[in-house]
């Protein structure tokens, strides 16, 4: 009566003939070798074995070649790469690509460091694209940063010199007073001249804040080659800081430039976030 034994490789059921023991096969689930051994009590069970060679393999006689050009070096680290064809501890005989034994369960060496090199190219790869992608997102605030700063120069320009023209009427306006006059300017009792020296001030102050920022905006380009993640969160804090004290002094300036705002201020964040993730990875390699 045919019997009912489990592959001991992949656990698929297998009916054998009751008089099937010593016979050798393989496993139609997993193409593992295996033989049929007797149990005891009309018992019979699987084992892991290499099947043996067809006689005409046997008797061919090696070709020349064969015989005298050895197998390549290259060919044998390839074949050990793989794993071993048969197990180091008990002899079963194996595929290539298992990387323990189905027999006794001893790891495989060759196999595994072939099988942990394949998992790991993909999370390299992955990393690689990540670190590609952080320093794009980089190098393109650090970009805006320095734009930032040649604006600031540029606007503070342009508005001394608009401002310019201001102050000459201003001037021209009180040259029919003297310096100890006082006058009603903006709800306020002031002399002609403190008026006059306010007038220049506000002038001065003009290219002064503005030449100032496009400073500090410039210094933060060069240091953000160096560590980026403060230097970007330095620039990011002094230009909100900026906008929100315009918007204070001026409210009509909330909209002016928006859509400019909006691109520098998008890309700063992306740039800090990608900073900080680089400054993340890198404490971490260093600990490891």
């Amino acid at each position: 009566m045919p019997q009912v034994v489990a592959c001991p490789a992949c656990g698929k059921n297998v009916r054998v003939p009751d008089d099937a023991a010593g016979k050798r096969f393989r496993c139609k689930g997993c193409e593992m070798p295996v033989s049929i051994r007797d149990a005891g009590q009309g018992r019979l069970s699987l084992h892991a074995a290499p099947l043996a060679a067809p006689a005409r393999a046997r008797a061919r006689a090696p070709s020349r070649a064969s015989a005298i050009v050895p197998r390549a070096a290259s060919a044998r680290a390839a074949d050990s790469a793989e794993g071993p064809d048969a197990c180091p501890a008990c002899g079963a005989a194996l595929d290539r690509a298992h990387t323990f034994c189905t027999a006794c369960g001893k790891a495989l060496v060759g196999a595994a460091a072939s099988a942990g090199t394949t998992r790991s190219r993909a999370p390299r790869h992955r990393r690689r694209a990540g670190d590609r992608g952080r320093r794009h997102s980089i190098g393109r605030a650090t970009g805006w940063v320095l734009a930032v700063g040649i604006m600031f120069a540029v606007f503070g320009t342009a508005q001394g010199c608009l401002h310019a023209d201001t102050v000459e009427r201003a001037h021209a306006n009180l040259a029919g007073f003297a310096a100890d006059d006082e006058l009603d300017f903006q709800g306020e009792v002031v002399t002609a001249g403190e008026l006059r020296a306010r007038i220049d001030t506000e002038a001065r102050m003009i290219f002064v804040v503005n030449y100032g920022l496009a400073a500090v905006m410039i210094g933060l380009w060069f240091w953000a080659r160096s560590a980026p993640f403060p230097a970007l969160l330095t620039a990011l804090c002094v230009y909100l800081a900026v906008l929100v004290l315009n918007a204070l002094v001026d409210p009509s300036t909330i909209m002016s430039g928006l859509f400019l705002k909006i691109i520098v201020i998008s890309a700063l964040g992306l740039g800090l976030k990608a900073a900080a993730g680089q400054r993340a990875m890198e404490r971490a390699r260093a600990a490891a």
